[in-house]
């Protein structure tokens, strides 16, 4: 940006006015005696950093509340088996009966 006589101009009208004159737009400055105005380009808010499988935020988040669950039996034990006489004798008798239907089919 430039000044002349309390009006701004940009440095495109000041190059377009030097062309006109058959000038360079130093030459130009120098020649109308033109302030540059030097302008403070805006700072660029920082853009959130993305995180594949991340949530992207500008601002923290409350952390959620903890939940509590019922524990699981988990364990991998197997039932326990009656290995009484009389239950090995029933089981057998099981068996013998699936075997005969199976038979007949």
């Amino acid at each position: 940006m430039f000044e002349y006589e309390g009006s701004e101009y940009t440095l495109e009208e000041v190059t377009k006015a030097a062309e006109d004159k058959k000038l360079s737009v130093e030459d130009y400055v120098s020649k109308f005696n033109l302030k540059e105005i030097k302008t403070e380009q805006p700072v660029e808010k920082p853009s959130d950093v993305v995180v594949k499988d991340a949530a992207v935020t500008s601002e923290p988040e409350q952390a959620p509340e903890i939940l509590v669950l019922d524990s699981e039996d988990t364990s991998l034990d197997l039932p326990k088996i009656d290995n009484s006489e009389a239950a090995i004798k029933k089981r057998r008798k099981e068996n013998a009966k699936q075997d005969d239907i199976l038979a007949a089919a």
